[in-house]
């Protein structure tokens, strides 16, 4: 539940911050848009490995479990790939997720989930994404 409204939270501010922006230089540069990732916490030893968000525009975020990060991108299309870092070497490798492919009108804000990968509530490696939300420029 904590995570969920973090979650929230890390939407509704990414959303207030960038609608702020809108008419600032970031709007000039073109730069009006958003990708966010937020990885929920998870009970036990995942919450702090690191998994490495890497755009297809070169930009990075690393994050552990409770962790967001967004990236402001000019409108466009793009990929994604996340890297489980194994980080703690508690696993037996790093691993990288299969190519993510979005795209962003101007003004828009998508945020995903980053979730281990798993089968029922066993880990398999790995880190995955869904959608959580997507919205449309003001």
């Amino acid at each position: 539940m904590k995570s969920v409204v973090f979650l929230m939270m890390v939407v509704e501010l990414a959303g207030a911050s960038l609608w702020a922006r809108a008419s600032a230089p970031m709007q000039k540069l073109g730069l009006a848009s958003q990708a966010c990732f937020f990885e929920p916490e998870i009970n036990g030893r995942l919450n702090v490995e690191q998994s490495r968000v890497s755009l297809s525009n070169y930009q990075q975020a690393t994050l552990m479990g409770g962790q967001g990060a967004c990236f402001e991108v000019p409108p466009g299309s793009y990929s994604f790939r996340i890297e489980f870092l194994n980080s703690q070497r508690l696993f037996k490798a790093r691993s990288i997720s299969p190519e993510y492919k979005f795209s962003l009108a101007r003004g828009e804000l998508a945020v995903y989930e980053v979730y281990p990968a798993t089968q029922g509530h066993r880990y398999t490696g790995g880190w995955r994404a869904r959608l959580f939300e997507k919205r449309a420029g003001r």
